[in-house]
């Protein structure tokens, strides 16, 4: 099973052509209204056996599913019946702009192969909803393992680079660009690594990943080091065509432009101080969750 990446508006379409359909299908008299279906539709993809961080969103035709958690149950397809997983809690995080949001649950893979994860929440009436999700689990994730200590490679600095070759960042903050990767990881200190491209991103996640990175920062400056890696090594000669683009060494090393259907999309690492993934995240990820997650380092 290939992995991809399943476009929100291309669902919506989708589920929003059911009713319509059902009606002109139909000159019988509606039946007692129902509950819409509920889709989850996956925001993560490289996921491989062991600890992985799942994120996905719960929508209707109707709307965005915004329930504050959700309970996530996983199966491996061979066994769903015999041999359930853990039932584990995602809670809900809003995604910058207040329109869109995900749902995030740990989850751990013990075999690769297909699975099936579960999903149910209460909505605002106070009934109880459930939907599936169907994962393609690989032996190992593309982009660097948790509790590996991924390729060290140059990334830029102030010190040798100007703001327009650095980020396509508009109003850069320029704290994140002080140290490259070498320098963080021999910090002694955890690392915090975002990769994103502020202007460029195919979503609106980007350029508030920055934000919140630089958010991040600035709560624990004194206990962590944090660096921006734009995803393009020549921001300044794209001028809004992307075929211009040339992906960053970082990108590339790591394997996220390894990731099928990969553009640009923002991920950050946090790195323990010996330099191996402590969390990593797939899209957005907000400040409440990366700081949950730094606390446990210091």
């Amino acid at each position: 099973m290939k992995r991809s990446r399943l476009r929100f508006s291309s669902t919506i379409a989708a589920l929003l052509a059911v009713p319509l359909l059902a009606m002109a299908c139909s000159s019988e008299p509606s039946p007692t209204p129902t509950l819409p279906l509920v889709e989850a539709i996956p925001a993560t993809v490289d996921l491989g056996v062991g600890e992985n961080r799942v994120s996905f969103l719960l929508i209707s035709y109707t709307e965005l599913i915004t329930a504050s958690e959700a309970r996530v149950t996983p199966f491996f397809v061979p066994s769903k019946t015999e041999d359930p997983g853990e039932t584990i809690v995602a809670p809900f995080h809003l995604w910058p702009f207040g329109t869109r949001g995900s749902y995030v649950a740990d989850i751990n893979f013990d075999q690769p192969g297909d699975w099936l994860l579960f999903i149910e929440f209460e909505d605002e009436q106070g009934q109880t909803r459930n939907t599936s999700l169907a994962l393609d689990v690989a032996a190992s994730t593309v982009t660097p393992a948790l509790g590996s200590k991924p390729p060290i490679v140059p990334t830029k600095t102030v010190r040798g680079t100007g703001p327009e070759g650095l980020t396509s960042w508009s109003t850069p903050d320029l704290e994140l660009y002080q140290f490259s990767l070498e320098e963080v990881t021999r910090s002694g200190r955890p690392s915090v690594v975002a990769i994103s491209s502020p202007a460029y991103c195919t979503s609106p996640t980007c350029g508030p990943q920055a934000e919140a990175v630089s958010e991040l920062k600035d709560k624990f400056r004194n206990e962590g080091v944090f660096i921006h890696v734009e995803v393009y090594d020549n921001p300044e000669e794209i001028q809004g065509d992307l075929t211009r683009g040339t992906y960053s060494e970082l990108v590339d090393t790591w394997g996220l432009s390894s990731l099928e259907g990969y553009l640009n999309e923002s991920w950050v690492f946090i790195l323990d101080r010996g330099g191996r993934v402590a969390f990593k995240y797939e899209g957005f990820a907000s400040v409440e969750e990366m700081s949950k997650d730094l606390q446990t380092l210091l």
